[in-house]
Formats: structure tokens, sequence, C-alpha cells
């Protein structure tokens, strides 16, 4: 899972955070899978489930940063004298 903060003009900070589930990158943005955005599109139509997953794509223009986890330690440069 990543988080995602993208460009957002209907909320008051213009900010909204995502935390989703990449699922590809190309040249202009990133494919997402979002179960948020899953469950609106199914109360939306009217289903309990689909017969495919349904991904998000955002192109690098709306997007502010990408935070990711990685596997491996996060160290304090100051406190080891680097």
């Amino acid at each position: 899972m990543i988080t995602v903060l993208i460009n957002n003009p209907n909320r008051r900070t213009g900010i909204q955070k995502l935390v989703v589930k990449l699922i590809n990158v190309d040249e202009n943005g990133i494919w997402i899978e979002d179960q948020k955005l899953t469950d609106l599109a199914l109360e939306d139509l009217g289903l309990a489930a689909l017969p495919k997953v349904i991904t998000v794509f955002y192109p690098f223009a709306s997007i502010h940063a990408i935070l990711a986890n990685l596997p491996g330690f996060s160290l304090s440069e100051s406190k080891f004298g680097v």
C-alpha cells in the first residue's frame, strides 16, 4: 500500500490523501486500486460485486507526493553522525 496526496478542488485544503494499492506506473501517471472508490461504484450501480477490479488513473500533474513504506530500517543520520 502507498499513500498518494492528490489535488482535489472539492476539498477545503485542495489536497486529498488516499491510501491505495499501486497497480501500474506509466510515463504520464499512476494506476491505483482504492476500496473507497470501488465501494462508491458498487453503491452507484446497486451491486454487491463486479467481475473486474476497478482501477483509477491519476496523472502526475495532479499528484503532490507519493509516500511508500519500503522494507528496511529508517535511521536518523544526525544520531549516527552522518
